[in-house]
Formats: structure tokens, sequence, C-alpha cells
């Protein structure tokens, strides 16, 4: 049998597809096997403002580079947008280090026209993520940059108590809950064991603002999410734990059936938390109902708001109990929570 004769573009493609074979479990690819693709943000470029649109966005691309079987390179292209704000940034960071591709696939940012809102992208930390080039970046005193782990880090949560302090005119005492906030939310992040079929891998995110009137607080992670977590608790339970305790039985009665929509489950878990072991073990009072009641009961957050699955939850300033929520119609992947901290001294800056 003769040489099978391959010509023209199907020939180059040939030759591509037994380089990218070759190359495809090695650490260092060529720059010529990547193809470049842009995505362009929404004009609107924030899970809190445009929940609908951003999640798209992101969404789009998570699909694109989970399912390509080739070397590409991804730019989010931010020049048109006139409206950011840090939970986006933070979400296209957590796609360009924690997609899950066997295609190593490159990331790079198009930063916005607006002067304002290229300066806040440049002085976000996002240097430590993205090859910033030549562009020069200037540090700003009122930011906590952009911080990321996959463990409890106790010191990185004493930081920024102590960013929030001095800040804000107060003691170490003071920020004793903030603390808790932050471990808490570490480590919910920490115990989420890494599945190969999740799109991203699992990370978390802190950012910190500093302004006039308040600091205000992003918190990121890139887990399986609250309601995930929380239907997953109620498909394993038995029905001695439930006739044990009376308590989970009244969260069941929360339940429309398994498939009950997110904001359900997600309202479910900040209320209630998770539920008593078969060792007679409490967690009540703590973990996420601990989160959720330095807003509610303490008051000593503000402006609470939480994106996890198919929704984002806000919270009335008023009536604390009162849950402003919006169904999404694409998945969230991971949780969000933003708060603020305000200030007595209005001008403390």
């Amino acid at each position: 049998m003769g040489n099978v004769k391959i010509g023209g573009r199907r020939k180059q493609e040939y030759i591509k597809q037994c380089l990218i074979n070759t190359y495809k479990k090695k650490e260092k690819i060529p720059s010529a096997l990547y193809e470049k693709y842009s995505f362009k943000a929404p004009k609107v470029f924030s899970f809190i403002e445009n929940p609908h649109e951003t999640l798209r966005y992101f969404n789009k691309i998570i699909n694109y580079v989970s399912r390509v079987e080739k070397f590409v390179k991804i730019r989010f292209d931010l020049s048109e947008i006139n409206v950011m704000t840090i939970d986006a940034v933070i979400y296209m960071i957590a796609i360009s280090i924690n997609i899950n591709s066997d295609f190593k696939p490159k990331f790079n940012v198009l930063a916005p026209e607006d002067e304002g809102l290229r300066s806040f992208l440049l002085s976000s930390g996002i240097a430590d993520y993205f090859n910033a080039g030549n562009i020069e970046i200037k540090e700003n005193c009122n930011y906590f940059n952009i911080k990321m782990g996959n463990k409890t880090n106790v010191d990185l949560a004493k930081s920024i108590c102590d960013f929030t302090n001095v800040n804000i005119g107060k003691t170490t005492k003071f920020t004793g809950f903030l603390y808790d906030m932050l471990i808490e939310m570490m480590t919910n992040t920490g115990q989420h064991a890494y599945d190969s079929k999740e799109k991203i891998k699992t990370q978390w995110f802190i950012f910190a603002e500093n302004s006039s009137d308040r600091i205000r607080y992003t918190f990121i992670d890139t887990g399986v999410g609250i309601p995930t977590t929380m239907s997953k608790y109620m498909l394993t339970l038995s029905n001695e734990d439930f006739e044990k305790d009376g308590y989970l039985t009244s969260i069941l009665n929360n339940f429309a059936d398994e498939n009950s929509a997110d904001s359900i489950l997600l309202l479910t878990g900040l209320n209630n938390g998770g539920f008593r072991t078969r060792t007679e073990k409490s967690y009540r009072g703590k973990g996420l109902p601990e989160i959720y009641n330095h807003f509610k009961i303490d008051r000593k957050t503000d402006n609470l708001k939480v994106i996890s699955g198919a929704c984002l939850c806000e919270f009335d300033q008023d009536d604390r109990q009162k849950a402003i929520v919006t169904e999404l119609s694409e998945k969230f992947l991971g949780t969000m929570f933003y708060w603020e901290i305000m200030k007595e001294d209005k001008n403390v800056l």
C-alpha cells in the first residue's frame, strides 16, 4: 500500500494535530501551536449589577475552553466596559488559573479604555496573575489587593483585620468577628475535595477596598457552591437522623423536592447551616448562619450579597431577614460573599 498524500490545508491541520498530541503532556508548549480567541465583555462587567450578562460571558468562555481539544490563548476584552466591580475581576482570575483542561490554555486581558476603570484594574493586584507587560502598575493604599489560596490562611486573615482596624480607627478586638468570618470561608473552601469533573478547580480569593465611609469586602470561592452542598446533605440523611432531631424535619419542610430552586437551598444554608451528626455533635449557630447573623442580628456588617449556584441573594438593610432574590438562568461556579463594614467617623480614610 502506497503512502497517503495529504495536501494543502489538510496537511497543515494533520501536522498541527501531531504536534498537539506530542506536546500535550509537556510543560512548555510552542507559542505557534496556540490559536487566539477574543471574548468581548459586557459593558457592565459586574455580577452584582449585571449578573445575567456577566455570568453568560464567563460561562461561554468556560464551556469553550473545557471542551476544545487544542491549545488556545483566550483574551478577556474589557476595552469597552463602562462599569466594573471587583467580583468580575476575581472570577476572571479564577478562570485563568483554575480552568480544568488538558490543553493548558493561556489567558490575557485587554484593559478598559476608561482611565478610571483601567487604574482600578491595574491597582487591584491583577498583575500578580496576568503579565502586565510594560504597563506601569501603581499601588493604592486603599486596596487590600487580591489574594488567593486553597487552605485556611491565618496570617492573611489577620492582615485583612489589620487593614480594617487601621482604616476604620478600631482596635484588634473590634475585628474578632471579621477574623472568624474569613477563617470560616477559607475553611469551607479547603474542605471541598477536588473533582476532576469540575470545570474550575477549587480556590478562594479575597479583596478589600477602603473608602470614606465604609470598607467593602469580596470573597469568592470556586468550590461546589452552597446549593449543591445543601442538596447533597438532604439526599444522604437517613430516616433515623430525621426522627432523632426535629430540627432536621423543619429544614426538610423548606424543600419542595430534591430539585428545589437554588435560592431555597442557599437561604436554608444561611439560616440553618449544617446538621446534627450521628455522633450528636451540633454545628448549629456556626458556619453559614454565623456569617449571616453578623449582618442579620449583630448588624456588624452591611449590604450583604451572596451568589451561589443559580441565584443572587441581596439582603434588605432595614428588614435584614428579607432577601431580594434574583434567579439566574446559568450557574455561578462556586460562591461569592460581598459585605461592607461602615465607619462611625465618615471621614476616616
